[in-house]
């Protein structure tokens, strides 16, 4: 299991046992799964794998953890998904996109909106006036609304 910990005000990579496995050198550091982080420098955000050390520079303004092993970028005020190599998964083209409601994800473009699953896969097109989340009874439903009606999943 991958950890964080601090030392002199910056964040590095450790084992459950306390084992570092990089130097604290980031103001920002987030664990993405057993073998992959999201840090940010000076330099800007990327994704850092521990074996094999690699560091891929992410070009955008926030990178934070998503879902199942995916990464949600905001580039030029867009959002993204990336896996957890920096592939495109979503491109960073959207106006809104959320983090989780149960089981999905609200997206939006140009007041347009759809749902994501936790993979980042398509469940319902951009195609909605508006998606609401509702909880009933502890359930995490949706109220999808297209043309003055409403479907509900």
């Amino acid at each position: 299991m991958l950890d964080i910990y601090w030392k002199e005000g910056k964040i590095g990579f450790q084992t459950e046992q306390g084992v570092h496995l990089t130097t604290a050198r980031w103001r920002y550091a987030e664990r993405l799964d057993d073998r992959t982080g999201i840090v940010c420098d000076g330099a800007g955000y990327a994704l850092l794998q521990i074996h094999p050390r690699r560091l891929i520079p992410l070009d955008c303004k926030c990178a934070d953890r998503y879902g199942t092993g995916l990464v949600r970028i905001r580039r030029n005020g867009k959002y993204g998904l990336l896996d957890r190599d920096g592939q495109i998964i979503i491109p960073a083209e959207y106006d809104m996109l959320t983090h989780h409601y149960g089981q999905f994800n609200i997206i939006g473009r140009q007041r347009k909106y759809g749902l994501l699953n936790r993979l980042g896969e398509w469940v319902r097109p951009l195609v909605y006036d508006a998606i609401l989340p509702i909880s009933q009874r502890g359930n995490n439903r949706f109220a999808c609304i297209r043309r003055g009606k409403t479907e509900f999943l």
